[in-house]
């Protein structure tokens, strides 16, 4: 051994992913409405008959105006149902009307790809295809010390808000899910229908109760006893003047659960003519309007110094779609229009503009709303909504009775919308540049969370750090900001494991001992490290971020069976995914972008990859990139937040990568040699990784970025004893590909 000497080679400071260099600011206050069932015709059929013009809404003034598109994974109902993979795509779209007719999703799984970022079956409640639960976002507002809410005009434990604070294979399952959501969802206000003792017009049954909608007649009794919800149970209202009351600031509790005097909807399922022109058929007076549960909602949760999240839903929007009723249409239409307005007024009121970034969106369309001359076989099939003029029905026509695939309005206004605008990557001839659904979840959830730390962030500088394990001692040797960093005695003959385990944004000095499957983990800030034993005996540690929830699960990949074996840091819930075969090479990387880490696979007799994503299905299935003697390298090196398929010849010290859609970043770049190991990281913060090879003879480091600019050329950290400290590093050591 010899003494080490360093370079400090980097100029430090934190960096943002280049996605998130557009808009760096965080909002205090989040606020997603979801219009369901709506879509662009939807929204122009209420603009015409409330104002006899469109322009009139808060969100037509917002700043980013986009659609969006909406398919699930698949089509089928169960985990693994399969089916054809869902899209959208545009020239079928406009070129055959009946196109929009395919893809079909749900309010659950398109509820869930908002929520959580996670394409998924329909009726799936953050449950993905391979059967293992996914975080939702108001998980996320809650870790970062938020309040949170949902307000809807439909019971509670329907689909859509059920996304955001529950997980279930079944929509279906109402119970089930709203036990979860007054029990265990970390909510502080919670407000909808599904009352049992009333019906849809506000009347007092008398027999025929029906507790589904909240989880059971025991749970209901102690909600409205106040004793539901642990140690802050929920103050439970249901009357107007209650709801009214809490909207005017007259009264104010830390945490409320409203169950508006109806059964099943605010408005919409009244009795009366349902095909009757809008406010033919008076209103029920037993029932807030949405505009009101929302101002009541933000009373409570704007007593939080740290913000809140909130996610509001016009639900009934959807139920007037389906059953083509174009009057309750208009109505639910406006009725959610008028919440986006209370929204705004409570921005304005609060100077709030400022710290408060406002959503507005749809799930999916409902009944393929068009003009009245639309329709297939039709000259003009998509035949636009006509203006007739204020106070008068506009001329429309439903062609369908339930979803369909068509993209929907997506609009964002205040701190940080701008994020948004740059997912508008695609493009449709007629509605211009769009998202997917997913994308909000990713935009949200980087604005609560930020970039997820890297592997070897021991400071949190945003940027990986060179370190080196001494496995014969045990000790770490890391480069920081004032030089060297050393911890002693930690994990003799252990395989080193760092990562962000309990999501303080610091990489943790952590070891894995294969012969018993033993974690040790030292997390920042502790003065003792905690132990536990996860996973298959002599499996090779695979420690990422699967869940998402912005801390490392720790996770074994078996060799002969490979199966994966990960413990959800988010629930506690382990999870078994069989994904390989004995000769493949575990790649684990955030291939998708979503945030949580993909299970991918190298085979290397044939240089083909294998991805697959937890929330979202198959991603690769034998895409080639590489050969028999090519070193799987994967990692984002362009910095869009995806990783990209990547090789390195030890041969040549030439790297190959490609984005998984196929294009090509680099083919041949010269960065190493025969006795150098690839080591790609961050080094410099900027969200790309580097070429980098660590040369363990020399102990020196050579670093450059992929559009060649060098930042180290044989920096000194290390000597022959020791490994670097490189996750992927470690796999490959672990299959002899690396000394």
């Amino acid at each position: 051994m010899r003494l080490m000497s360093y370079i400090l080679f980097l100029a430090l400071g934190a960096a943002l992913p280049a996605r998130a260099q557009e808009s760096a600011a965080l909002p205090k206050h989040i606020i997603l409405l979801i219009d369901d069932g709506g879509g662009f015709n939807t929204f122009h059929a209420a603009g015409y008959y409330e104002h006899g013009a469109l322009g009139f809404e808060p969100y037509d003034d917002f700043s980013v105006q986009l659609a969006c598109s909406t398919y699930p994974l698949h089509i089928g109902t169960t985990p693994g149902s399969g089916g054809k993979l869902g899209a959208y795509d545009p020239v079928a779209m406009w070129s055959n009307f009946l196109y929009a007719r395919s893809n079909l999703t749900d309010s659950a799984a398109a509820a869930t790809a908002i929520a959580s970022g996670s394409k998924t079956y329909r009726t799936a409640i953050n449950w993905t295809d391979f059967g293992a639960p996914v975080i939702p976002i108001v998980r996320h507002a809650k870790s970062t010390g938020k309040s949170a809410g949902l307000v809807t005009s439909v019971p509670f434990s329907h689909a859509t808000p059920a996304a955001f604070a529950a997980h279930n294979a079944s929509r279906n399952n109402y119970a089930a899910i709203a036990a979860e959501m007054i029990t265990n969802s970390l909510l502080d206000v919670l407000m909808g229908c599904g009352h049992p003792l009333y019906d849809d017009n506000g009347a007092l049954k008398s027999s025929g109760f029906d507790y589904t909608y909240v989880g059971g007649s025991t749970l209901w009794n102690s909600l409205v006893a106040g004793t539901a919800g642990g140690s802050t149970p929920w103050t439970f209202i249901d009357a107007p003047a209650q709801f009214t009351a809490l909207a005017a600031g007259a009264v104010t509790y830390p945490r409320v659960c409203g169950v508006a005097r109806a059964a099943t909807t605010l408005q919409e399922e009244r009795s009366g003519d349902t095909h009757a022109a809008p406010y033919v058929v008076p209103f029920t007076t037993n029932a807030p309007s949405l505009a009101m549960m929302t101002r009541a909602a933000l009373r409570v949760l704007e007593q939080n110094s740290a913000g809140f999240f909130l996610m509001v839903e016009g639900g009934a929007v959807d139920w007037a779609a389906a059953a083509n009723r174009s009057g309750r249409l208009i109505e639910e239409q406006t009725a959610f229009n008028q919440a986006v307005q209370a929204v705004t007024n409570w921005i304005n009121a609060n100077n709030a503009w400022s710290n408060t970034l406002v959503v507005v969106t749809c799930d999916h369309e409902t009944g393929m709303v068009w003009g009245p001359a639309s329709g297939a076989g039709q000259p003009n099939p998509w035949d636009p909504v006509a203006n007739l003029g204020a106070g008068v029905m506009p001329g429309l026509k439903f062609n369908a009775t339930d979803h369909s695939n068509t993209l929907v309005p997506l609009y964002a206004h205040g701190v940080s919308a701008d994020l948004l605008a740059t997912y508008g990557e695609h493009t449709d001839p007629v509605y211009g540049p769009y998202a997917d659904n997913t994308d909000v979840f990713k935009a949200l959830r980087y604005l609560l969370l930020g970039d997820p730390a890297t592997p070897a962030d021991f400071e949190g500088r945003h940027r990986d750090d060179l370190a080196v394990f001494w496995p014969a001692q045990g000790n770490w040797y890391i480069l920081g900001a004032a030089g060297l960093i050393q911890v002693a005695n930690w994990g003799v003959g252990q395989t080193p494991v760092p990562a962000d385990y309990d999501g303080d944004g610091l990489s943790d000095y952590a070891s894995f001992r294969p012969s018993t499957g033993t974690w040790t983990i030292f997390q920042s800030g502790l003065a003792s490290a905690r132990q536990q034993t996860f996973g298959k005996i002599n499996g090779i540690p695979v420690p990422a971020d699967y869940d998402g929830d912005g801390r490392a699960d720790l996770a074994t990949y078996e060799r002969s069976t490979a199966m994966w074996r990960i413990l959800f840091s988010a629930s506690g819930l382990s999870h078994t995914q069989n994904w390989g075969w004995s000769t493949t090479i575990p790649v684990p990387a955030d291939y998708d972008g979503d945030g949580n880490a993909d299970l991918g696979v190298y085979d290397p007799a044939h240089g083909n990859w294998y991805v697959a994503s937890l929330s979202r299905g198959v991603l690769a299935l034998g895409s080639n990139w590489g050969w028999s003697a090519a070193v799987p390298v994967p990692a984002d090196y362009d910095g869009d937040g995806l990783a990209d398929l990547a090789v390195y010849d030890p041969a040549a010290g030439n790297w190959y990568i490609r984005r998984l859609t196929g294009s090509v970043l680099l083919a041949g770049a010269n960065w190493g040699w025969s006795a150098a190991v690839p080591t790609p990281m961050d080094y410099d913060g900027d969200g790309a990784a580097e070429l980098a090879v660590h040369w363990r003879d020399g102990g020196s480091w050579f670093i450059r970025k992929s559009s060649g600019s060098i930042l180290a050329a044989g920096a000194n950290w290390g000597w022959n004893d020791t490994e670097p400290v490189i996750p992927q590093y470690q796999i490959l050591h672990a299959f002899g590909i690396v000394p």
